[in-house]
């Protein structure tokens, strides 16, 4: 069964609509100010504590914030971290946090997503935007996708961008990746979460292989 990330949550009632309705991750997003998903790490310190047991919290953030604020990220304790900034600095930090690591790479780039790969425990793809780090809402070329999927693999391949309930299983059948990411695809408006559309991308992408 694919796995399901709800992405970009800001409000304790998003978090329960999302557990409620099977999520398996929850992601917060803190180190990215020009986006309207953005959160202080003190806010996302309280959403994390409204996640039950056995949902993951993912810190969807940089590396350059991390380095500034490890003590704060660290009593967090988050499950894993999506980390946007240098390897090299995301290694060293996974040395002191001792989390588990998501590398996001942007599909057109022609970036090596395969250079240490081996130094991340799942890597999630987007759409390249020019100027933009991720969270683009375009839907990613899934051709691409499956190809990069089987390149990496054992790693796992969390496939988002673009992710929405009337496409997200015809995507899991195209691409078949360990998981799917939605943020934008399952609001009212950014920020805020749509509960219908969080249930029905969950429903729809669990039940697509």
């Amino acid at each position: 069964m694919v796995r399901v990330k709800i992405c970009g949550l800001t409000r304790e009632e998003d978090v329960a609509e999302a557990v409620k309705a099977g999520a398996d991750a929850v992601g917060f997003i803190s180190g990215f100010p020009e986006s309207p998903r953005n959160l202080s790490l003190s806010r996302v310190a309280q959403l994390m504590g409204a996640v039950p047991p056995f949902v993951d919290r993912v810190l969807v953030t940089t590396t350059d914030l991390v380095g500034r604020q490890t003590g704060e990220v660290s009593r967090m304790r988050p499950d894993a971290l999506q980390l946007y900034g240098r390897d090299s600095d995301a290694r060293s930090l996974r040395k002191k946090l001792g989390v588990k690591l998501i590398r996001p790479h942007l599909i057109g780039t022609g970036e090596d997503a395969v250079a240490n790969i081996a130094s991340f425990d799942a890597l999630l793809s987007d759409t390249y935007v020019q100027g933009r780090s991720g969270g683009t809402g375009r839907t990613s070329d899934w051709v691409a996708c499956r190809e990069l999927r089987d390149r990496i693999a054992p790693v796992p391949f969390i496939l988002s961008g673009g992710l929405n309930p009337d496409n997200v299983a015809a995507a899991v059948v195209r691409v078949r990746p360990f998981a799917v990411d939605a943020s934008s695809g399952v609001e009212a408006s950014p920020g805020i979460k749509d509960g219908a559309k969080v249930r029905a991308f969950v429903k729809l992408a669990a039940g697509a292989l």
